[in-house]
């Protein structure tokens, strides 16, 4: 209707329903309380992770500030085959060849498992320097057990004139897969702590430390995995000196 009068346009009919197609309007009603159902579980999963959230964010206030870190190193291996400048810029690609062979040496030790031989050889380029933390295992790095995630991604070409190419970076790839995957075989399992030890050193660190947080104090017990006792032993003399 237009202003209390109706509308009218020429050309439309108007018919009258007598019945619906059997079972038409059972399956829709059965579509959609399928999708009430759906959506009110969807609800209930939401309402369960917010929750979730909201006590993670109360716990994390409660323990006070943390002072969290960590580093991303994104490094192109691309190498200087096909290089044919000359001065400054060859000596730039040669160093840059150099550093992939360290770094190729690196791998093929870590693969082996002689991570002793793998950490000398990472001394030999700034690149493999640059990567040790990222590559080595915790035994022979300075990460001091922190984690670390190593990926790499290999560029390969189905032309024929680049099989030999292609072969070497997928042989490259596999080298690396071996040395990120292979256990360090000299890092024995740490012996078990004395319960008694370890609860010791956590009183000290809450007597004397009330700054630290339950996750540093965790830290620093993985830090000393299997020295608990020269831990304890260096934490009795230095806060005993503090008293005194």
């Amino acid at each position: 209707t237009h202003f209390g009068v109706p509308e009218l346009v020429f050309g439309l009919t108007r018919s009258k329903v007598q019945y619906a197609e059997p079972g038409r309007w059972e399956a829709l009603k059965e579509t959609l309380d399928r999708k009430a159902a759906d959506m009110s579980e969807r609800l209930r999963r939401a309402h369960e992770q917010l929750a979730h959230a909201t006590r993670a964010l109360e716990e994390a206030a409660a323990r006070g500030p943390e002072a969290l870190g960590g580093s991303l190193v994104l490094v192109d291996l691309a190498g200087a085959d096909y290089d044919h400048r000359r001065g400054k810029e060859q000596k730039e690609s040669a160093a840059i060849n150099k550093g992939l062979l360290s770094l190729k040496e690196c791998l093929r030790s870590l693969a082996r498992g002689s991570h002793a031989q793998a950490k000398a050889k990472f001394r030999d380029s700034k690149l493999t320097r640059l990567l040790e933390d990222a590559l080595a295992p915790a035994a022979c790095s300075r990460r001091r057990n922190r984690e670390s995630v190593s990926v790499m991604l290999v560029n390969v070409s189905p032309a024929a004139h680049l099989s030999r190419m292609t072969l070497n970076a997928l042989r490259y790839g596999q080298m690396f897969a071996a040395a990120d995957a292979r256990p360090d075989p000299s890092a024995a399992a740490p012996p078990k702590c004395d319960p008694r030890v370890r609860e010791e050193i956590v009183a000290l660190y809450r007597r004397h430390c009330p700054e630290k947080s339950e996750r540093d104090i965790e830290a620093i017990l993985r830090r000393f995995s299997g020295k608990e006792a020269e831990l304890l032993r260096k934490a009795r003399q230095k806060y005993a000196t503090a008293e005194t």
